[in-house]
């Protein structure tokens, strides 16, 4: 046996040797096949460096409290300014919270194709520059002066900027069509236009961004814009472009609506007491009621990491108290196709 408590620690290996040294007894070999010796290589003899003796090893050690740490990448501990902070933590409350339907309109901005034209057709009604209204001004001085008499000229037909004036514009039905940005902070300055244009029959649109608009009218940004008065050449661009933006914006309402009556029928077939919050079931679409929007009494906590996506059939077994989900679906779809065939026939 080996002796483990040897006090001769170096010499253990020969302990070892001589307990294994009773396996095999004396005289007799152990059979096996003999592997022939490896080949000599020759050795390759390296040079050694010249080392100077008077230049000593000094290793930094990175511990707490000791050298200077080397540089890292210290993105992360970085005091960012307040409008990247700002733009990081916006961009999260709007993918943890509930949208508003009114607030969340403003996400769908017109397509590319629709918009490139509305552009191009509101380039040519850009208002004066303070350099040409200086320059017609100064025209008009020295006319006044040669004694031909001071004729005020007709104002030419224009974009009319600013949520103010294209408020009124509104109110009074004088606007034949409205461009908002899809980008305003705050966002309450527009929030209340697309409904006010759905109220008076104005045709409006959402369009990227606030900055676009704001080089139509010779300004950093702006919020809104309204076409008043058009030429007649125009006006058949202008009649297509409001027929398109009507059928995205404008008659977006009555999908809604729809979406209204398929939750009663839903609450209806599944005979259970349906949430007031509609919010909770159906996400918001481009038009909707700031007053109607109830916020989630428990919000998803705040991370800036990733969540792990949630199945969508538990949270509807929570929202209405049933198990067997699959039948009563089934039996909520074969209801709204009678319900919808009554509607059509």
């Amino acid at each position: 046996k080996l002796d483990f408590k040897c006090s001769r620690y170096h010499q253990c290996y020969s302990c070892l040797l001589q307990a294994n040294s009773h396996d095999h007894p004396k005289g007799k070999k152990a059979k096996g096949k003999k592997v022939a010796p490896a080949p000599s290589v020759a050795k390759k003899h390296e040079a050694k460096k010249v080392v100077n003796p008077l230049f000593e090893k000094r290793p930094k050690n990175y511990g707490i409290g000791q050298d200077i740490q080397p540089k890292r990448d210290l993105t992360r501990f970085v005091k960012w300014p307040r409008y990247v902070r700002l733009q990081r933590q916006r961009s999260i409350l709007y993918k943890r919270l509930k949208v508003p339907p009114a607030i969340n309109q403003f996400t769908q901005a017109l397509d590319r194709q629709t918009a490139t034209q509305l552009f191009k057709l509101a380039h040519k009604y850009r208002p004066e520059t303070k350099q040409e209204k200086k320059k017609r001004l100064l025209a008009r001085a020295e006319q006044k002066a040669a004694g031909k008499g001071d004729t005020p000229t007709k104002r030419p037909p224009v974009l009319r900027a600013g949520v103010n004036t294209v408020t009124s514009l509104v109110e009074s039905k004088k606007a034949q069509l409205v461009i908002i940005a899809h980008d305003v902070d705050p966002i309450e300055l527009v929030v209340f236009l697309p409904a006010l244009c759905r109220k008076m029959g104005v045709p409006y649109c959402i369009v990227k961004g606030k900055a676009r608009l704001g080089r139509l009218v010779h300004r950093k940004t702006c919020t809104s814009v309204a076409f008043t008065q058009i030429n007649p050449e125009d006006k058949g661009a202008l009649a297509k472009l409001v027929e398109a933006i009507k059928t995205n914006y404008n008659d977006r309402y009555e999908e809604v609506r729809v979406n209204h009556v398929s939750i009663y029928i839903l609450q209806i077939c599944l005979k259970t007491n349906f949430p007031n919050n509609l919010n909770l079931f159906f996400r918001s679409v481009v038009t909707g009621e700031v007053a109607s929007w109830a916020p989630n009494p428990q919000p998803a906590s705040l991370s800036w990491r990733k969540q792990r996506p949630r199945s969508w059939q538990p949270s509807l077994v929570k929202m209405f108290g049933i198990k067997n989900l699959c039948p009563k679906i089934t039996e909520f779809v074969y209801h709204l196709k009678l319900v919808l065939y009554k509607l059509l026939s």
